[in-house]
Formats: structure tokens, sequence, C-alpha cells
């Protein structure tokens, strides 16, 4: 499974997939994995469910996502943590989720439990959808 994600990731970073450009700024590079896990399990622990979006810094569609991001924090700030996850600096973390394409969101209840995942860009609207399934 690893070697798979590390496949896709590579071929992300070279350019051969076909999803490749730069991505906005909103996306915490600074976070690492553990940064990320430890948001989640902060959230589950709390009983709030998780929106993750799983992307990386060189994917158009992932670029997409951003102000979807950004209007998601605002919109459910203290209901739902909406967290983005690096696939290039947390790749370890994104492998033991299964993700192997991006962008990905995988939606959590408030016990932790995941209830959807989606591959590929969404609006606001289908993100918020797909939010309602944790709520």
């Amino acid at each position: 499974m690893r070697s798979l994600a590390v496949v896709v990731i590579a071929a992300l970073v070279m350019g051969t997939a076909p999803v490749v450009m730069g991505m906005g700024s909103s996306h915490d590079e600074g976070k690492h994995a553990a940064g990320a896990m430890a948001e989640v399990k902060a959230a589950t622990a709390k009983g709030m469910p998780v929106f993750l979006d799983a992307g990386s810094d060189h994917c158009a569609p992932c670029k997409q996502m951003v102000p979807v991001i950004d209007a998601l924090k605002k919109k459910y700030a203290g209901k739902v943590a909406v967290v983005f996850v690096n696939v290039e600096k947390e790749m370890s973390y994104v492998s033991g989720l299964g993700v192997t394409m991006i962008p990905a969101q995988i939606m959590y209840d408030r016990s932790g439990k995941e209830v959807g995942r989606h591959v590929g860009a969404m609006t606001q609207d289908e993100a918020e959808k797909f939010i309602g399934k944790g709520l």
C-alpha cells in the first residue's frame, strides 16, 4: 500500500500525473503529519466531526479546493474540524489513510468513524452536503 502511495506522489511531483500545478498558501504548509493527525484526534476527542482534505502543492484540482477549504473553516468553526493534509509532507499519515489519488476528502463523524470518502475537487455546496454525512 505504501509503495503505491509513493508511486502516485512521485508521479505528481515529477509532473507525469494529470493534476500538476501550484497550490495556494492556505494549506498550512508548515504542518507535519503529527500535526494533522493530532488535529483529527483532538477534534474527535471533543466529539467534533472532521472534514479532512488530502492534497498537494502541485495539483490543479487541489488548488481549486483552497477557497472551499477556507470558506468551510469559517462557516464551521467550532462545529467541524476542517483539516488539510499535504501528501508530499505527510506521506506516512496519508498512506495509512489509504489515499491513492488527490485531492481526496474524508469525512469522520463525532466518534471518529469514517462516514464518507470522495476523490476530486468539490464545490462549496458539494462539500457542505458531504459534511452533512458527519453531523
